[in-house]
């Protein structure tokens, strides 16, 4: 896989965007610092090359481009990709094209800082730790006017309340950590991030470590609070299957794909058919080529090859009943399936891993 932050600039004639996806290991911390002028402005220089401006739009990572230089990076394409298709540019498009270029968890280095900048409007919009659900919108103008001065990035948002879980969880089980739950929910909803998937992916986690009923329960949890989320429901049915309740689980992936017959969660995991695992993929719009591999393939040896097809890359695998571990290779870099965060491994030799009914 590409360890590669990303930087790009969209200009659609009325405002210019700065976008820029920083990665560093997960534990990292962040500190936003303004310094208001003195003696005439500021400036960042990169030394040696220069690189010309050609086109309204640009995106770039930390490959060297001197020299029409150029490297396979399925996160500079996909934001070029998205830059091209836009004539004009909003919060909301900037967004998009930081989430669909940002390196997610299980790798060593992820996304933990995004930016969004207006500079016409002189405004900076703030994601953390790859958690594009919540936005922190400063004012660089009003922010000059207080002096130098400087805030730890983490208290733009709320907090992570999954370690407060995950301690309730190890000392008093999963009948307190559920109650925890609903009480911070009730009484520091603004303390805490509630709008973000952390808590769905612990459990999650969970069920990837054969603590199955415990997620069912956490999941039912978050179920009762949003009953029209997908992913939600469709985790609930692989946590009913992995108990063998055949009847619950299907109940549950039949909501979704009756929803939405496309939902390539539900299909991974609720339309096995004979071991016939349909993959279908949002991600990798930019790619020019993409491969499924895993021991079924032999690693490299026997790959599968996918084909676009309607926005899509997919394919079909015969895949053995029990623990499965896959990957994709996407113009020789690989990259483990963002939608479907059960992983083993790790760094580089991160895999994400499924069970075949």
């Amino acid at each position: 896989f590409a360890n590669a932050c990303t930087i790009f600039i969209a200009n659609d004639g009325k405002n210019v965007w700065i976008g820029n996806n920083e990665d560093e290991v997960q534990s990292t911390k962040y500190r936003i610092w303004f310094y208001p002028a003195q003696k005439g402005n500021y400036a960042t220089v990169t030394g040696g090359y220069v690189v010309k401006k050609k086109n309204t739009n640009f995106a770039l990572t930390n490959y060297s481009i001197n020299n029409e230089h150029k490297e396979a990076c399925h996160r500079r394409d996909v934001a070029t990709h998205y830059l091209n298709q836009g004539t004009s540019f909003q919060l909301g498009d900037i967004t998009r094209i930081l989430e669909k270029s940002a390196q997610r968890f299980p790798y060593k280095y992820t996304t933990n800082v995004s930016m969004a900048v207006n500079l016409k409007a002189t405004t900076i919009n703030l994601y953390y730790k790859h958690d594009f659900t919540t936005v922190a919108s400063l004012s660089l103008a009003e922010e000059l006017k207080k002096g130098k001065h400087h805030q730890d990035m983490e208290t733009f948002f709320p907090e992570n309340i999954t370690p407060v879980l995950e301690n309730t969880y190890k000392n008093k089980g999963i009948t307190s950590t559920i109650a925890q739950y609903n009480k911070l929910r009730e009484t520091s909803y603004s303390k805490y991030n509630f709008k973000n998937d952390d808590v769905l992916n612990l459990a999650i986690g969970w069920i990837a470590n054969e603590q199955t009923s415990d997620a069912l329960e956490l999941l039912n949890c978050l179920y009762e609070y949003d009953t029209t989320k997908t992913v939600i429901q469709t985790w609930i049915g692989v946590a009913y299957r992995k108990m063998n309740k055949i009847a619950e689980s299907n109940n549950f992936f039949t909501k979704v794909l009756n929803q939405n017959p496309n939902d390539y969660l539900a299909t991974l995991w609720g339309k096995q058919d004979s071991g016939k695992i349909t993959f279908k993929l949002t991600d990798f719009e930019a790619a020019e080529r993409v491969w499924l591999v895993g021991e079924f393939t032999n690693g490299l040896k026997n790959p599968i090859k996918m084909r676009k097809e309607n926005g899509y890359w997919t394919c079909e695998a015969i895949l053995p009943k029990g623990d499965v571990s896959y990957r994709f290779v996407v113009d020789n870099s690989y990259y483990v399936d963002s939608k479907n965060v059960l992983h083993i491994g790790k760094d580089e030799n991160t895999l994400s891993k499924m069970y075949v009914w």
